[in-house]
C-alpha cells in the first residue's frame, strides 16, 4: 500500500489536515520506531472519539480509563476542535454538531490530561472543513497550511492533535 493510500485509508476525509496529526506524532514521540505497540480505543476513528462524550466529566473519565498505558507510554489522539464561530455554525447546521457532538477547546486540555506527566499539542485547519468533496478539502488544506495558519490564531482552528506522556514507574 502506498503512503498516500495508507493515509486515505487511515484518516478517511480531509486528509490534507487530519494526516498532519501523523506527522506531528512522528516528530514528537519518544518511542522507538521498532517495538511500538498500540491499542486503538475507538473503531477506526468513525465513532470512537472524545467528541461523543458530551460532558467534560465523561471525557475526563474516558481519558483516565486509558491510564492502562505502561510506564513511559504515550497516548496519542486527533480530535475535532471547537474552532471559530464559523466552524461551530457549520457543524451545528450540516455536521455532527447537530447530533450533539461536543468539540474540545484548548482550555480543556490541561484538566483533561492532568493524570499525564506532560503533553504536546498542535492545531490545524481553518478552511478545509468547508470543502464539499475530498478534492476541495485537499485544496483548502493546502491553503490552510500555506496561508491561513500564518494568520489564524490556534483557538480558531478546527483540528487538534495531542500526545500525552505517562511518567516512569514509581
Amino acid at each position: 500500500m502506498t503512503p498516500c493510500a495508507l493515509i486515505r485509508e487511515s484518516v478517511g476525509r480531509d486528509t490534507a489536515n487530519w494526516s498532519r496529526a501523523l506527522t506531528f506524532r512522528e516528530r514528537h514521540t519518544n518511542l522507538r520506531p521498532s517495538g511500538r505497540r498500540a491499542l486503538e480505543v475507538g473503531d477506526g476513528g468513525t465513532y470512537g472519539n472524545l467528541s461523543l462524550w458530551h460532558a467534560v466529566a465523561l471525557q475526563r473519565a474516558a481519558v483516565r480509563n486509558m491510564w492502562a498505558l505502561r510506564a513511559d507510554g504515550e497516548l496519542w489522539f486527533a480530535e475535532g476542535m471547537r474552532g471559530s464561530r464559523l466552524h461551530e455554525a457549520l457543524r451545528n447546521h450540516f455536521g455532527r454538531g447537530r447530533r450533539g457532538w461536543r468539540y474540545l477547546s484548548l482550555s480543556q486540555l490541561d484538566p483533561l490530561l492532568s493524570p499525564f506527566e506532560g503533553f504536546d499539542v498542535a492545531e490545524f485547519g481553518f478552511l478545509g472543513l468547508c470543502g464539499r468533496s475530498e478534492k476541495q478539502r485537499r485544496a483548502l488544506g493546502v491553503v490552510d497550511r500555506v496561508v491561513c495558519e500564518r494568520f489564524v490564531p490556534e483557538l480558531s482552528r478546527y483540528l487538534l492533535t495531542c500526545g500525552a506522556r505517562k511518567g516512569p514507574a514509581p
